[in-house]
């Protein structure tokens, strides 16, 4: 909502300027002789309005690397985290108890256990 009052009041400061700069202008168009009158507001607008939209594009093209690289650094976190939750995965795994297995009989070195050939 405050947005659209904050435009409302550039709109209105906007159309008060360009309808008090009323002096006629002699805008001629590229190096021929045909030129036109156009009110010194309006001249100041459109000129004001191009040199915006200029810098928006001189500043979106400037940002499209970074936009690259933060795509790229995403992709990168994304795929790390995936590879994280596996290792936790595995982590787990492995540290738990192995099933119960009885443990094999003890040796005495030095005593037969089989039958002895004689």
């Amino acid at each position: 909502m405050l947005r659209v009052i904050i435009g409302l009041v550039f709109l209105v400061v906007l159309v008060l300027f360009v309808l008090s700069n009323t002096a006629p202008l002699q805008l001629r168009i590229l190096s021929y002789d045909v030129y036109h009158p156009v009110a010194t507001g309006l001249v100041l607008v459109l000129f004001s309005a191009t040199a915006l939209l200029v810098g928006a594009l001189l500043m979106w093209f400037s940002e499209l690397g970074q936009r690259r690289r933060a795509r790229r650094a995403e992709a990168q976190v994304r795929a790390l985290e995936t590879r994280v939750s596996e290792l936790t995965t595995q982590i787990a795994t492995a540290a738990r108890p192995a099933p119960y297995a009885p443990a094999p009989a003890a040796v005495t070195p030095g005593i037969a256990t089989g039958p002895i050939a004689g």
